[in-house]
C-alpha cells in the first residue's frame, strides 16, 4: 500500500499477491454484482458490491479509480483524490481554504 503526491491530487495504491485477473475483467470489476468467478457461491465469495461501492465513493469525492493485473501475478488497485483547496502542494497553497457553504467558522 502506498501513496504519492501528484500535482493536484494524491494517488493511492493497494497491491495483493493473489491469483490476479485476466485483462478482460479489468473494465468490469467496478460494476455492481460483477464477479469474475461465477461458479463461486455468495457464501464463499461475496456479492460483487465491494469495488462498486468504493468506485462510487471515490467518484463522489472527485477522484478516479482503476486496476492493473495479470494472471498469476496479483493485482494493484489505484485511486486518486484531489487535494483540498489550500492544502500544501495544491495550487493556491498560500491562500486559506474557502469554507464550505453553510459552514460557520468560529473566531
Amino acid at each position: 500500500m502506498g501513496a504519492q503526491l501528484l500535482e493536484a491530487e494524491v494517488e493511492f495504491s493497494v497491491q495483493d499477491y493473489g491469483p490476479g485477473m485476466a485483462s478482460e475483467h479489468l473494465d468490469r470489476i467496478f460494476e455492481r454484482f460483477y464477479r469474475i468467478d461465477k461458479a463461486r457461491s455468495r457464501e464463499s465469495g461475496g456479492t460483487g458490491l465491494g469495488l462498486a461501492i468504493v468506485k462510487h465513493i471515490v467518484l463522489a469525492h472527485g477522484g478516479r479509480i482503476w486496476a492493473e493485473s495479470e494472471l498469476g501475478a496479483g493485482a494493484t488497485f489505484h485511486f486518486t483524490l484531489p487535494l483540498a483547496p489550500g492544502a500544501p502542494g495544491s495550487h493556491g497553497a498560500d491562500q486559506p481554504a474557502e469554507p464550505m457553504a453553510g459552514m460557520r467558522i468560529n473566531d
